[in-house]
């Protein structure tokens, strides 16, 4: 199961943000104004490094790593 603080340290690298400025909740776009290539860069790289799908039509549900969190637990079960 994927920590918040290995997702938000993912995150901060693919975005150029510092890991301190996001928090569980933080929207990726209102919030943190990441751009959506570096959203589907962030979404690659949780495929291939927890092994899961995310299909693109899904993309858009999720808005924050809490939201991703939830999301990745309920397609593990």
């Amino acid at each position: 199961m994927p920590k918040f603080e290995d997702l938000r340290d993912m995150l901060a690298d693919i975005a150029s943000l510092d890991p301190e400025v996001i928090e569980p909740d933080s929207a990726f776009f209102d919030d943190l104004g990441i751009e959506t290539v570096m959203i589907m860069e962030f979404m690659n790289s949780l495929e291939n490094k927890y092994g899961i799908q995310i299909p693109e039509s899904d993309v858009p549900k999720i808005n924050s790593i809490s939201q991703l969190i939830r999301y990745i637990n309920s397609k593990s079960n």
